[in-house]
C-alpha cells in the first residue's frame, strides 16, 4: 500500500466547501491520476466508497481548454471517463479562465472569448454539450451562480469594454428556449452570488466603477434584475454567501496584498462594508470562496501563499491557514467533500524556468477541523490564527493547469 504524501511546511493554510470551483469525494486512501500518452490514467490504492461521485476539472492553457470528468467508483477505483477540448479561439487574457458551477443534473461553464455559457447534462456519466447560450455581442461572462430553485442562472459580464459592465439572468433553464435578461451595470462584473430565498443577487468587480457589490432585485421573473443598492469595498473578484442565517456577503480582492471583506446586506437599498479581515503573513492573492458544511467557516484558497485559509463567520476572523506544499504549485480554486473531511485545491504555478506544475490535490483535514473552533482567541482578543500542515492524500496531474472544479454526487 503506498503511503500518503505528506505536504512540506510552508507556513500557508485555508479550507473550503462545494460550490463553485468545488469538488466532493468520500474516498480515503489514495488515488492518484497521472498523464499517460496524452491521457489521464487511474491508478488506485484500497479505499471503499459508499456511492459513486464525478469530479469535473476545467483546465486551461492559453487558448487552450479542457474539460475533464473523473468517476469515484463505490468500490474504490478511480477512472477519468471523459475528456473534450472546449474550443480554442483567441487567447485570453490570464483572468478569463473557465468558471464553473452545478445545479441538479446540468454543469454551467463559461467562455470568455465567445460570450456563451456552455450548458452540460451530467446525469450520465459521460458529460453531454446540451447548447450554448449567448448573454452579448459585448459580454464576456465572467462569474456564475444558480438560484435555489435551479431555475434561473445568473452570469456577471466583464465585457471587452472594460469600463462598462452587466449581469444576465438566464429563466427557464429546463425548457426548451431559456431567456435572457441583461440589466447594464456601473463597471465591469467579476463574480456573483444569489441569495438563499432567490429573491436578490449580488455581483462584484475590480476594475473602474465596478469596485463595489451592487445589490439587484431579481424577484420579477418577467424582466432584469434591477439594481436597489451598492456599497464600496475598493475592488473585489469573488464573493460568497456563506450562510443563509447571517445577512452577509464575502468577497475576496486577488491582490497583494489581498484583502477579505464582509458586507451586511440586511437591508438591499443600503448595504454595508462591516469588516475586512487581517489576514496577516499569507495575505497574497485569495481567490475561490467557499463555504464550509455546517455555516461555521468560509474557506479561501492563497494563491501566492501556497494555502487554504478558514475564516471563522462569527468571529469574522482567519482561525487557521492550510499549508499545501510549495511543490505541489499555487492553489487557484478550492473545494471541499460534504462531509468536511477533505478539501480539494486546483493547483497551477509557472516558475522562472518557465516548468509548469498543474496539479489537483486532495487534503484529509478531519484531525485538524475539530480544532476550528478553538483558534484565533476570545473574539476581543488580537488574531492567532494557528498554521496546520494538510495531509495530502491524493493527487491528480492534469494535461493542462486546472483553473476549476466541481462536483457532483450520483447515486
Amino acid at each position: 500500500m503506498v503511503e500518503p504524501a505528506k505536504s512540506g511546511p510552508r507556513n500557508v493554510g485555508f479550507a473550503c466547501e462545494w460550490t463553485l470551483l468545488a469538488v466532493w469525494v468520500g474516498f480515503y486512501p489514495l488515488i492518484r491520476l497521472t498523464r499517460f500518452s496524452g491521457n489521464l490514467v487511474a491508478k488506485y490504492a484500497e479505499g471503499m466508497f459508499g456511492m459513486s461521485d464525478m469530479l469535473y476539472i476545467a483546465m486551461q492553457d492559453g487558448n487552450q481548454r479542457k474539460l475533464s470528468a473523473c468517476r469515484i467508483g463505490v468500490g474504490g477505483e478511480v477512472s477519468v471517463t471523459f475528456t473534450s477540448a472546449l474550443g480554442d479561439g483567441s487567447n485570453p487574457p490570464m483572468s478569463a479562465v473557465p468558471w464553473m458551477t452545478r445545479a441538479r443534473d446540468k454543469l454551467y461553464l463559461t467562455n470568455w472569448t465567445t460570450g456563451d455559457i456552455a450548458i452540460w447534462d451530467i446525469a450520465e456519466q459521460n458529460p453531454k454539450l446540451v447548447k450554448s447560450l449567448s448573454v452579448g455581442s459585448n459580454a464576456a461572462p465572467s462569474g456564475l451562480a444558480v438560484s435555489p430553485d435551479g431555475q434561473t442562472l445568473y452570469s456577471a459580464n466583464a465585457p471587452r469594454n472594460p469600463r462598462t459592465g452587466s449581469v444576465s439572468a438566464i429563466r427557464d433553464l429546463e425548457g426548451q428556449n431559456p431567456s435572457v435578461l441583461t440589466a447594464t451595470a456601473p463597471g465591469p462584473c467579476e463574480a456573483v452570488a444569489v441569495s438563499p430565498d432567490g429573491a436578490y443577487l449580488y455581483t462584484t468587480g475590480y476594475r473602474f466603477n465596478g469596485r463595489k457589490v451592487i445589490v439587484w432585485d431579481v424577484s420579477d421573473a418577467t424582466r432584469p434584475p434591477q439594481q436597489v443598492g451598492s456599497v464600496d469595498v475598493g475592488g473585489a473578484n469573488y464573493i460568497a454567501y456563506p450562510d443563509a442565517a447571517r445577512k452577509e456577503v464575502y468577497t475576496a480582492k486577488n491582490d497583494i496584498p489581498g484583502v477579505v471583506s464582509t458586507v451586511d446586506v440586511s437591508d438591499p437599498e443600503n448595504p454595508k462594508c462591516t469588516t475586512v479581515l487581517d489576514l496577516g503573513e499569507y495575505n497574497r492573492r485569495p481567490t475561490t470562496l467557499v463555504p464550509y458544511p455546517g455555516g461555521k467557516f468560509l474557506l479561501a484558497s492563497m494563491y501566492m501563499s501556497d494555502c487554504v485559509g478558514v475564516i471563522n463567520l462569527l468571529q469574522k476572523r482567519v482561525v487557521a491557514f492550510i499549508g499545501i506544499g510549495t511543490s505541489q504549485g499555487a492553489p487557484i480554486a478550492v473545494a471541499v467533500s460534504s462531509d468536511g473531511k477533505k478539501i480539494y485545491t486546483a493547483n497551477n504555478n509557472t516558475d522562472t524556468a518557465g516548468s509548469v506544475t498543474a496539479n489537483v490535490t486532495e487534503l484529509d483535514v478531519s484531525e485538524l477541523a475539530p480544532h476550528w473552533d478553538s483558534s484565533g482567541g476570545a473574539p476581543d482578543q488580537p488574531p492567532n490564527p494557528v498554521y496546520q500542515t494538510g495531509i495530502i492524500s491524493a493527487k491528480i496531474e492534469t494535461d493542462l493547469p486546472p483553473v476549476g472544479l466541481v462536483c457532483a454526487r450520483h447515486g
